[in-house]
């Protein structure tokens, strides 16, 4: 059995103030939101043991905020040019070259392929915000064996759910 948590970066300044999209940096209110995401899921024992990031500079913010939020300054984060404007089966493919060692992994990415990779793996469709932490249950083995509809939407948290919530 694995856990995978796909969030989608928090909110960003638009795209105006910046030579390219990927230089692109949070919000005030993302950085919060990424913040009281971390304290929920700490809170609720579920805070990842790996993460993995796309290599832009929001989903690297949000990483940093969500573990800045759960009290871990030791969590190791791997950022990856591949997760950034991933199409859904480059993202299938990331999952399935995860380390073996790891049992639950958070990936921090993009619209619009977190949303089609949810439904691929387990048949949900869920409105992915900004912000917003899916939990997937898989029934693999190992992460190589992760296919469609191998897995089960656990929760759908969006940030406005958490916010201020004391956690």
């Amino acid at each position: 059995m694995r856990v995978l948590f796909l969030q989608r970066h928090a909110q960003a300044e638009s795209g105006a103030a910046y030579t390219t999209d990927h230089e692109r940096e949070l919000t005030d209110g993302g950085r919060r939101d990424a913040e009281a995401m971390g304290r929920h899921m700490a809170g609720i024992g579920q805070f990842p043991a790996h993460i993995v990031s796309s290599s832009a500079v929001r989903t690297r913010e949000t990483c940093e905020w969500m573990s800045r939020g759960a009290n871990l300054n030791d969590i190791e984060v791997a950022a990856t040019e591949r997760l950034y404007q991933a199409t859904p089966d480059a993202v299938m493919d990331e999952i399935r070259s995860l380390n073996g060692g790891y049992g639950n992994v958070l990936m921090v990415g993009h619209q619009p392929a977190w949303g089609a990779v949810i439904q691929r793996l387990t048949g949900a469709q869920v409105d992915m915000r900004t912000g917003a932490v899916a939990c997937i249950q898989l029934s693999v083995r190992t992460w190589s064996k992760v296919k469609s509809r191998s897995g089960r939407l656990v929760w759908f948290m969006p940030p406005m759910a958490v916010r201020g919530n004391g956690l």
